[in-house]
């Protein structure tokens, strides 16, 4: 037998058992909702981030290994004359499905321009001619070359034809063979917010 008494509910042998009424439901139901609120985009930008890191290493992992590659087969124990000829090579170790010269960036890219600051200004990704554009370096590097790798990375990457071969005999750090090149990509392609630092990332191997 149940009874009803102060709001709490009497049952059979005197003791009261807690019920909750509609209006404390609908008070802890919009606390949740406001602490999910203030916590969700935090917790999904953190996963955001630490996903963009996890691409950023897997990609520079693949492109140091295709290097390590090109050292082992000796290519790179001479210079080059071109990004172009440098990328040849590197497609033989390296899955790459598209390449694109300086005048063609764009069939490469899966967009027009990148954001390059807070402020909200922007590059156009058909005007990365060399390897200066976006600031990726100083020096004698020679036309950019657009790239798409098996994974769906955009690069635009730029050969520096001052740099040394690497000498047969010497034991190199690790990624050093990537040292003569730097370049720009994209890991997560239209999808946003190809933003310079953000899900576009530059590399630079000396």
């Amino acid at each position: 037998m149940k009874e009803k008494k102060n709001g709490l509910t009497l049952v059979q042998g005197g003791k009261l058992r807690g019920a909750f009424t509609l209006a404390e439901v609908i008070i802890v139901l919009g606390a949740i909702g406001v602490i999910a609120a203030l916590t969700l985009p935090s917790l999904i930008s953190n996963i955001e981030t630490k996903v963009r890191q996890r691409q950023v290493q897997v990609f520079e992992r693949k492109l140091n290994q295709g290097t390590e590659q090109m050292h082992a087969k000796g290519y790179l124990l001479q210079k080059y004359d071109s990004t172009r000829a440098f990328v040849d090579d590197l497609a033989k170790e390296m899955k790459i499905i598209s390449i694109c010269d300086s005048e063609h960036l764009r069939n490469c890219w899966s967009y027009d321009e990148v954001t390059i600051n807070n402020d909200g200004d922007k590059y156009a990704i058909k005007d990365a001619k060399t390897g200066k554009s976006f600031k990726m370096a100083e020096g004698t590097y020679d036309d950019t070359i657009g790239i798409v790798t098996a994974g769906g990375i955009s690069m635009i990457l730029a050969y520096n034809k001052d740099c040394e071969p690497l000498d047969p005999d010497s034991t190199y750090k690790k990624n050093e063979t990537s040292k003569c090149i730097v370049g720009v990509y994209d890991i997560n392609g239209n999808r946003g917010p190809n933003k310079f630092g953000d899900d576009v990332v530059s590399f630079n191997g000396a």
